[in-house]
């Protein structure tokens, strides 16, 4: 597949906007934990969010690397 810059720059907003989320979602599981409250659900939604991240770092990998050629 051929990529372009902008296809870079929208991987790399999407990869910065999914940490961001994530650490939204750690801090608010830690403050759930604090107050007692089940996590167990924010906890599984944590754990797809890991993976989706993942995901989108080996693609954007991808795209630097083809653009790279």
């Amino acid at each position: 597949m051929t990529y372009t810059p902008s296809d870079l720059r929208l991987a790399r907003w999407h990869a910065r906007d999914g940490e961001r989320r994530i650490t939204a979602l750690e801090q608010n599981i830690s403050r759930a934990k604090a107050r007692g409250q089940s996590t167990e659900l924010a906890e599984r939604a944590l754990a797809t969010m890991r993976v989706t991240l993942s995901l989108m770092l080996d693609h954007l990998n991808a795209i630097e690397q083809s653009l790279k050629r």
